[in-house]
């Protein structure tokens, strides 16, 4: 059977042409490969959406605990009285910084990964 509106060729037994026109009701309709392409592109954008929703919800898992790390960190090295307190803050420094790297390697690899 081929279509009035667009001239497409269909089976006999066909309801509705690629195109929307309704072959039963002799009346244009919403076209069914609109709807599945609509749906596949929301699909798409739904798996993209997650695999980058990944690394940013590590990274700031990796905030979460590397800012209050660093502060019990520097608070241990205040209220620590041996040594110099200027090499006492150094160290604290070194060690946080040290724990930012690591875990932004890791969020980095998870990046990667993903």
């Amino acid at each position: 059977m081929k279509c009035p509106k667009c001239g497409l060729v269909s089976p006999d037994d066909a309801e509705r042409c690629d195109c929307g026109y309704d072959f039963v009701a002799k009346a244009m309709r919403p076209s069914y490969l609109a709807q599945e392409e609509a749906n596949r592109k929301e699909q798409a954008l739904d798996q993209v959406t997650e695999s980058n929703s990944a690394p940013a919800t590590i990274q700031a898992r990796i905030r979460a605990f590397v800012i209050p790390g660093a502060i019990v960190v520097f608070a241990r090295a205040l209220l620590d009285n041996r040594g110099d307190l200027r090499e006492r803050l150094l160290t604290a420094a070194a060690v946080v910084a040290v724990i930012w790297i690591a875990m932004e390697i890791v969020a980095w690899i998870v990046r990667k990964r993903a």
